[in-house]
């Protein structure tokens, strides 16, 4: 079968110039081929055979030409139309990529065959054989697949980066085609340690995400921390934020943050905590960063100094992967004053609650402002800043007052309420004295159309012991083995119709909780007129173990008790609550008395 070779009128033109320039006569079995006239033309394969007796001079020239033009032909048509794929870049450098913001980088296949080309498939791949695809890498293809390409035309897809976490990326982009030379063409996707983290502190996070965009950088850093002089009963709070100045696409990992050592009244608060979760901070010139991507942490340093002459001398230690510092050190220093101020505290603490009230009646409470500092407390005159309707008053006249040392100074309020509702004041007390910081202190009452009274002498306990969590603590009962204890109390008045009031005791027993029971009995004499009920509760005051209630005597009997003793370690709780359930309200005290045995 003899070989075809198609040649082009150009490719034949520049075959046929080079014969002539050779002086090249060929004559051959088929044919005398002469000038402009080779354009199709067949070669048998016994023109590949040398014979001598049929060549001339210039033979040999001839038969090495026509060599080299089957050669180049072999056993193809010259014109086979082939389809061939070009992938533009032949792998990918990610590693520019900034921790935490998602970067695209381009792939172009092109067709550069002599026929079109079909690409059947793309996808990402691991960096070898079995090995997993990175979560940070993914695949953008707008095209649809398969899509066939005429020759010399091409199409795009993006390959996103956004890096997570500290591992480096690598992987592959597979092209499945019609390319007989390569229907799998791999791209491999490489990411190298560009860079290097380098950790800061700041006084301010965004201040230094702007500084850190300009050609100087960023110029404000916390080297030191200093409290300076801090009075006792004052707090003083230092803040700086840690960051990472560094370049390139690795983050600051910062794993733990801690003082050592540590220092009476000097306390670290993370946010958010590197302690709990390892933090990884993004550089702070990277811009584009996703949501939920972190550029610093917040540390809050405060100091109290718990007496004079105490001094702060400590270093705050963080590490990280910063290379070159693994273990940042921040020093921190600070001391107390040389001789103890005033120092202010009220009680109760606030906010003061009158109760409810009913409208057109009025509630008297007190409040304590004591001076449990070495200095005399100097005292403003005390002024109610906030006071709807006016229904709260100070019962004295407001003037400065001075405390001494240890002492006290007690202010009477009322509460008179006009119409129905929750009502909430202020009350500002503020001191002369250097280191005392002024406070508001709230006020709260309910005005109400329940019955009630204002009683001559005030239950000093109310309104607390209107819960269980409330409870006036009325002290522990010792028992020995068979002996009964008797304890009493008066003075108790329910100011309202529903009205109730909590008292707490303990048990304890000389044999411990080999014990086997206890038995508590509590007895309410209500005042002439009015009815009530008492109960008694043994355990937990959320959770009790027995319980028992009474329009008279309420008792309770727990046999077997060694578990409930065991659980208090000897000293278990008991609780009686009495409360109102009718008749007219006399403002009178009650009584109760409690047996335990």
């Amino acid at each position: 079968m003899p070989t075809h070779c198609r040649l082009d009128t150009y490719t034949a033109g520049i075959a046929f110039k080079a014969m002539l320039s050779l002086g090249i006569v060929m004559n051959s079995p088929v044919g005398t081929y002469k000038r402009n006239e080779i354009h199709d033309f067949r070669w048998p394969r016994s023109l590949l055979l040398v014979q001598k007796p049929r060549m001339k001079k210039a033979g040999l020239s001839s038969l090495i030409l026509s060599l080299a033009f089957l050669a180049a032909c072999g056993d193809e048509t010259i014109g086979v139309q082939v389809p061939t794929l070009e992938i533009d870049p032949v792998e990918i450098d990610v590693s520019l990529t900034p921790f935490g913001a998602t970067q695209s980088y381009a792939v172009t296949l092109r067709s550069v065959g002599s026929a079109s080309l079909e690409v059947e498939r793309l996808t990402l791949v691991g960096a070898s054989d079995g090995a997993p695809v990175p979560l940070d890498l993914a695949l953008t293809v707008s095209e649809s697949l398969p899509k066939r390409l005429a020759p010399n035309s091409s199409f795009e897809v993006q390959i996103a980066h956004l890096p997570r976490d500290t591992v480096l990326d690598e992987g592959r982009l597979l092209v499945a085609s019609d390319d007989p030379s390569r229907p799998l063409a791999f791209v491999p996707i490489r990411q190298r340690a560009v860079g290097a983290p380098r950790i800061a502190a700041v006084p301010d996070a965004e201040a230094a995400v702007l500084e850190a965009s300009t050609a100087g950088g960023v110029r404000s850093f916390v080297a030191a921390v200093r409290f300076g002089e801090v009075q006792v009963g004052l707090q003083k709070v230092e803040t700086l934020h840690v960051v990472n100045t560094g370049g390139g696409g690795l983050p600051l990992e910062v794993t733990e943050v801690t003082l050592s050592p540590s220092v009476p009244g000097l306390e670290l608060r993370l946010e958010p905590d590197a302690n709990v979760d390892p933090l990884l901070l993004a550089a702070l010139s990277t811009t584009g960063l996703r949501s939920g991507v972190a550029r610093s942490f917040r540390v809050e340093l405060s100091y109290a100094p718990p007496t004079t002459n105490s001094t702060v001398s400590t270093v705050l230690f963080v590490h990280s992967s910063d290379p070159a510092t693994p273990v940042f050190e921040i020093p921190i220093s600070g001391q107390g004053p040389g001789i103890d101020p005033p120092l202010m505290r009220i009680s109760p603490p606030g906010p003061l609650d009158f109760g409810a009230a009913r409208v057109g009646q009025t509630v008297d409470r007190a409040i304590t402002v004591h001076n449990d500092g070495a200095s005399p407390l100097e005292l403003e005159p005390l002024v109610l800043t906030d006071n709807p309707a006016g229904v709260f008053s100070l019962l004295e006249a407001a003037m400065a007052q001075s405390i001494a040392p240890g002492q006290n100074r007690v202010f009477n309020l009322r509460f008179s309420p006009v119409a129905t509702g929750v009502v909430q004041g202020s009350l500002r007390i503020a001191s002369t004295s250097a280191g005392v910081s002024a406070l508001t202190y709230g006020l709260r009452g309910e005005g109400s159309v329940e019955q009630a009274c204002t009683p001559s002498n005030v239950d000093p306990t109310e309104p607390g012991n209107g819960a269980c969590e409330g409870a006036q603590d009325r002290g522990a009962i010792f028992l020995s083995g068979n002996q009964t204890e008797q304890r009493s109390f008066t003075g108790q008045v329910f100011e309202r119709d529903s009205d109730e009031d909590w008292s707490r005791y303990t048990i304890e027993v000389d044999g411990g909780c080999t014990l086997i029971g206890y038995e508590v009995t509590a007895r309410i004499t209500p005042p002439p007129g009015e009815q009530a009920q008492v109960c008694v509760s043994l355990g937990a005051c959320d959770s009790p173990v027995r319980e028992n209630c009474s329009s008279g005597t309420a008792s309770i009997l727990l046999l077997s008790g060694t578990a409930t003793c065991n659980a208090f370690s000897n000293y278990v709780p008991f609780y009686v609550r009495t409360y109102r359930t009718g008749g007219a309200l006399s403002c009178e005290p009650y009584s109760v008395n409690v047996t335990a045995r």
